[in-house]
């Protein structure tokens, strides 16, 4: 330095010792940082001071950053990540280490620099932290100078947080927001257990709003998925020179508080395309992206949930779910895992593959690997329909990563061998089974040579329609009395096979629905018209709270019916309860849809007048005759009735002995519908969901009459028989025919009705 007297030092003492004035203000222009999200090519995201500030004030408060700390600053600035990773440490006192460039993509390197700068505080995104713990592993390394531990960007699995508590003993919290936002709206303490296996992202943080909303804005019930949308301070300004862009995800706010909206603020919400759903302490579960929703022989499905159930699995580290096309254009759903070190080191190396960033992994096959995927099939079945199992699994010591360390799509290896199978092929052993092989062959549209008599039916492209068809031909050509039920129990040609050689023809009343080891139990009474295996997806999504029991219908299978209700529900009531003695049960829970829901509520009398208190009744759209009722049903011709349910079955089912089957019983349980209860309910808690369409395929007059009236009673008639309150849900998007399609809405208020 100068020391003339003209230095500009020399009067350094007399000029003001505050801080500087600031210059910019809460709306100006922080950064631009840029991102392509999921899908499509990048765009400038504009964020504001207030934003971002915000966001760190929040994370100081809850984190509280002190000079002793340092964070290691290794994500790449195109990445929103190293805006806090940069920033934090300097309001808050501590050091910043700034890693080498490409540091973050060499595990090596961070596992010494963490050890020789003493690091305290790091982000991971799960699928590189999955990398991190395996090199803990390789190292051998118990003590770890990490006190906190941030992922983000990806969905965090169950084994993987379990590990990483294990190996760092540090505070691990779980983050979820997108760039547009102001890097992150919600977190989450993943020392907290209170969801076992599901991780949550938490609640918002301060300044910010959360909304999970349906596809008409509006918000959904505890339990089901909709579509996030993020309110608050924390809101980006738009995209740089995308005003149509801008316009399409950052919309209105219909929820502003009127004071808010007087004051310019919360005017607007960005809508994330993520799904998500609330639990019922109002902490949040992310379920996937909603361009992840894939439509696969007819039904949509959410990749995210199948990750969700999968990554809960205590053996798997990582996985990611893709829908992959087959040479003939045929969507399959395909599993890419990564397994805990001790399983996938008893594997055996199928290739190594280099990713098209020049990173090495490897595929695994072998006996080992047929074991564990049956494993997982099982697993999946306690929660999922069929349609959403994968169809093939692919086991890999680490999933390729993009330059963000996100898992790298593109990289991942297409299955072999061949889409048909999903396990090894195994020929034929009997004529039986060379039979049934035929049979699939002609319903599945495939080369018999591709079916091996392990492969499960629904995997190979079979669906409820083709269930009844093999069904029919089962029953016509072995002369058995196979029900729907059973296709969806004995999958396979193996299974089928046995059951073919062994089944007596006999009724089964009381029908396992789900794999659930739920100690609670439900019993599902047959509706008119079919039997119990349409709430097979149900049942499956009800696993988690009950192991569900299906009763199935005595007079579709008889040719003596029992045409009254007391009779009938005394019958299936004596073989209820003898699942409830020997599974030691205290809580009847009966549902039924339509003439179940009556065979539900006779059986409701008849333990309250044995003295039972303990009673809960679902019923899905069932309702009482009164005096208007009956007299209506008097003039209904039931060859009419048959004829036009033939015409409205047959644009789902091509089978015509099934159809026939079914209309037939129409008799008996029209007489069924018409009986006076035998009680008044005093005791019995009864949730009533309630279809508010009508159903225009059916076209008698009828209907239109039936529907019309039952509009006007608000409890279809059920508080007749009740003196307690009715739980009614109604169901605006929902007619009696179509009832089980609303399946989420169901399980919700299911749900919540049980607590």
């Amino acid at each position: 330095l100068s020391s003339s007297s003209s230095s500009p030092w020399k009067n350094l003492s007399t000029e003001p010792s505050t801080n500087l004035s600031p210059q910019s203000k809460p709306h100006n222009l922080a950064y631009v940082i840029y991102t392509s999200g999921s899908t499509g090519k990048p765009k400038g995201v504009l964020i504001e001071h207030r934003g971002i500030i915000n966001r760190l004030i929040w994370m100081q408060t809850q984190y509280q950053l002190n000079y002793a700390d340092r964070i290691l600053q290794k994500t790449p600035f195109t990445f929103d990540v190293s805006v806090w990773e940069l920033f934090w440490p300097l309001i808050s006192g501590s050091i910043v280490v700034f890693a080498k460039p490409d540091g973050h993509k060499d595990i090596k390197y961070i596992f010494n620099s963490i050890h020789s700068k003493k690091i305290s505080v790091i982000h991971f995104v799960p699928s590189l932290l999955a990398n991190f713990l395996n090199e803990i592993e390789n190292r051998k390394r118990s003590t770890f100078p990490l006190r906190l531990l941030i992922t983000s960007g990806e969905a965090l699995s169950f084994s993987l947080k379990q590990e990483a508590l294990f190996r760092l003993k540090s505070l691990l919290h779980n983050l979820y927001g997108p760039t547009e936002a102001s890097v992150d709206v919600t977190y989450w303490n993943c020392s907290n257990n209170s969801y076992g296996n599901i991780i949550p992202i938490g609640r918002p943080i301060n300044n910010t709003q959360i909304y999970i909303l349906d596809s008409q804005m509006n918000p959904v019930p505890a339990g089901v998925s909709g579509e996030i949308y993020i309110g608050g301070v924390g809101l980006a300004r738009g995209y740089l020179n995308r005003p149509e862009l801008t316009a399409e995800k950052f919309i209105p706010n219909p929820f502003v508080k009127e004071e808010d909206a007087s004051q310019g603020l919360n005017l607007r919400l960005y809508r994330t395309g993520d799904l998500a759903r609330y639990l019922p302490d109002g902490n949040i579960e992310f379920l996937g992206r909603i361009d992840d929703q894939v439509k696969i022989r007819g039904f949509r499905i959410e990749l995210g949930e199948i990750e969700a159930i999968l990554s809960f699995h205590e053996d798997v580290v990582q996985c990611v779910v893709v829908a992959r096309e087959d040479e003939e254009g045929s969507k399959r759903l395909v599993a890419y895992i990564v397994l805990k070190k001790e399983i996938t080191s008893t594997l055996e190396k199928e290739a190594s593959i280099l990713s098209s960033s020049g990173q090495e992994f490897s595929v695994f096959r072998g006996e080992k690997v047929i074991q564990v995927t049956e494993n997982l099939r099982n697993y999946l079945a306690l929660s999922l329909p069929d349609y959403m199992i994968p169809s093939f699994f692919v086991y890999v010591d680490r999933n390729p990563l993009t330059f963000n360390g996100k898992i790298d799509k593109k990289s991942l290896p297409t299955p072999a061998p061949s889409l048909y199978s999903v396990e090894h092929y195994v020929a034929p052993q009997s004529s039986l089974q060379k039979e049934l092989c035929s049979i699939w062959a002609e319903l599945l549209r495939l080369p018999i040579d591709k079916i091996s008599i392990y492969d499960e039916f629904f995997k190979l492209g079979g669906n409820s329609i083709l269930a009844i068809s093999l069904m029919s031909k089962l029953n016509t050509l072995y002369k058995t009395h196979l029900k729907v039920s059973d296709i969806f129990n004995y999958k396979s040609i193996y299974l089928l096979s046995t059951v073919i050689e062994n089944k007596r023809n006999m009724y089964e009343p009381i029908i396992k629905m789900n794999l659930s080891y739920a100690k609670e139990i439900m019993f599902m009474l047959h509706p008119g018209t079919g039997g119990c295996e349409v709430y097979a997806s149900l049942a499956k999504s009800l696993a988690s709270k009950f192991s569900c029991y299906g009763v199935d219908s005595y007079n579709l299978y008889h040719p003596e019916k029992i045409d009254n209700l007391h009779s009938l529900a005394q019958y299936y009531l004596s073989h209820i309860d003898q699942i409830m003695t020997q599974t030691n049960q205290k809580i009847y829970h009966l549902l039924g849809w339509s003439l179940g829901g009556l065979l539900s509520l006779e059986i409701a009398t008849i333990l309250e007048k044995k003295g039972y208190n303990n009673i809960k009744v679902y019923l899905l759209d069932s309702s009482i005759n009164d005096e208007y009722l009956s007299n209506l049903q008097n003039t209904l011709n039931i060859e009419e009735l048959k004829k036009e349910y033939e015409n409205y079955l047959s644009l789902e089912c091509n089978d015509t002995s099934y159809i026939k089957k079914i209309t037939s019983n129409m008799e008996v349980e029209n007489i069924l519908a018409k009986h006076n209860f035998s009680f008044i309910l005093k005791n019995t808690d009864i949730l009533l969901f309630k279809t508010m369409l009508q159903d225009h395929l059916l076209k008698l007059n009828f209907f239109k009459k039936q529907y019309t009236y039952l509009l006007s009673k608000k409890y279809n008639n059920i508080d007749k028989i009740t003196k307690k309150n009715i739980k009614l849900v109604k169901l605006k998007n929902a007619s009696h025919e179509t009832i089980l399609s609303q399946e989420n809405i169901l399980v919700s208020h299911i749900l919540n009705f049980t607590k």
